[in-house]
């Protein structure tokens, strides 16, 4: 209780700019607070449990609102609402993400079995979208092992997968980012072109 507004203001804050070395918004180069913003995670998950109640609390109320009160029987003279149509599946997925692949640890089999196990389900999948993360540190390949890992990839899906596959690209699936890649930017394949 004897904290002062401004002790608890760091509190909020945790502190970031004293440990990390790194400005707050609004820091001015003489280590002046005016004009800051501080964001704390604090805020951030009151404001997130706030937005969570009010949407319940609307739900609740349009609940009501549409079974007639709190009764739940409907008006008198109102028409009855239309039965709710059943739910329909629109489609069902699967999801693999760090998939990593790369020959030195034998990643192919191990990728080729969790293929295998998706395709297995008793209730299929009709699609495979992948998270990012695919092969094994491209943004810091030489050209040659860049397309050996994606060539892996390719192979291995084309061999072991009759499913639908979208992939999305995560960092390690990017070339050219490291400088150890020797790349100069000016590569067919350098960064998020394909």
């Amino acid at each position: 209780m004897g904290e002062t507004n401004e002790r608890r203001g760091a509190d909020d804050r945790g502190d970031a700019s004293d440990r990390t070395g790194l400005k707050h918004l609004g820091d001015t180069d003489d280590g002046g607070t005016q004009g800051r913003t501080a964001i704390s995670r604090r805020s951030i998950l009151a404001a997130g449990v706030a937005g969570a109640a009010s949407l319940a609390l609307h739900r609740l109320a349009d609940g009501a609102a549409q079974s007639g009160g709190s009764s739940g029987a409907p008006p008198a003279g109102s028409p009855k609402a239309p039965a709710p149509r059943p739910r329909t599946r629109a489609i069902r997925m699967a999801h693999l993400t760090d998939v990593h692949l790369q020959p030195e640890l034998d990643a192919e089999a191990g990728f080729a079995a969790c293929l295998a196990h998706v395709q297995s389900q008793k209730d299929r999948p009709e699609l495979i979208v992948t998270g990012g993360d695919n092969v094994m540190d491209v943004f810091e390949q030489k050209q040659s092992r860049a397309e050996t890992l994606g060539r892996l990839w390719r192979d291995t899906l084309k061999r072991e997968c009759s499913l639908r596959v979208e992939p999305a690209i995560g960092n390690h699936d990017i070339w050219g980012w490291h400088s150890r890649s020797e790349t100069s930017g000016d590569e067919a394949l350098h960064g998020k072109k394909y």
